[in-house]
């Protein structure tokens, strides 16, 4: 049994999602094939491995002035999680956010905890910005070279072929960050918090 997956979340049928896990002590990758429904790969396989914990990167939540009318905001766009990052708000996401939600509401009830993670903000925490971070395919092997660093198992570069990926593989960095207590925990937990 895999302890926790990280997830690069993305369009349903679209290729551009990436999960990514670590076995022992060597992290793999599994990008969903084009033209399969993402959400239901995503939980057939939870359902058969049964990881403890998915760090993904998509909106968990909505703002609270939709929900949780105990929370003083009025902001209709971004949760505070979001206005502390400069994250992108949940409602331009739409759609994602919606089939997030869902997820995650399945995940949980199934017994696996799902948490919102934001890879950018922890490519920005490494400087990654420096080295190329979604500039080109060839800034991909500088990145994984400093983030190989911070992980706790070995990464094959040569399986690190898209952003996706490597998004993939912060997203289990988050993991990591947070068990050990490492990461940072932005937000109101009421109404959402973002990981990293």
């Amino acid at each position: 049994m895999n302890d926790f997956w990280g997830i690069d979340y993305g369009r349903q049928y679209a290729k551009n999602t990436v999960i990514c896990q670590k076995d022992d002590q060597q992290y793999h990758f599994e990008a969903i094939p084009k033209n399969i429904h993402t959400d239901s790969y995503i939980l057939e396989k939870a359902r058969q491995e049964k990881p403890g914990y998915i760090f993904i990167d998509a909106p968990l939540s909505l703002p609270a002035v939709y929900s949780k009318p105990e929370i003083p905001t009025k902001d209709y766009f971004y949760r505070i999680c979001d206005k502390e990052l400069g994250a992108m708000s949940p409602m331009f996401l739409g759609g994602l956010t919606a089939r997030a939600i869902k997820l995650k509401n399945v995940l949980e009830s199934i017994g696996i905890q799902t948490l919102e993670t934001y890879p950018g903000q922890l490519a920005q925490h490494f400087k990654l910005k420096d080295e190329g971070y979604k500039k080109n395919k060839k800034s991909i092997q500088p990145c994984i070279e400093i983030i190989t660093q911070k992980l706790e198992g070995t990464v094959y570069p040569d399986e690190v072929i898209s952003w996706h990926h490597f998004d993939a593989l912060l997203c289990c960095l988050s993991a990591e960050r947070y068990f050990r207590g490492e990461g940072k925990i932005h937000g109101d937990e009421k109404e959402g918090v973002i990981v990293f």
